[in-house]
């Protein structure tokens, strides 16, 4: 089972909102940096090639 951190499914999470990651970077109190690594991440964890695909994928991996 792959494990996602709080940050990266608050991350995640506010990508389904269909928030840039300067938003998410707003809304986390983080740097748009920091979000785009914490996309990398999830992406690189999951599998997948893109954020949309990451969301899904987690929700049908009961990760979120």
């Amino acid at each position: 089972m792959t494990i996602l951190t709080k940050q990266e499914k608050a991350v995640l999470r506010l990508v389904d909102l269909g928030l840039t990651n300067k938003a998410i970077g707003d809304r986390l109190n983080t740097a748009e940096q920091t979000v785009k690594n914490q996309l990398w991440t999830v992406n690189k964890k999951l599998g997948t090639r893109n954020r949309a695909l990451a969301f899904g994928t987690a929700m049908a991996r009961h990760l979120l």
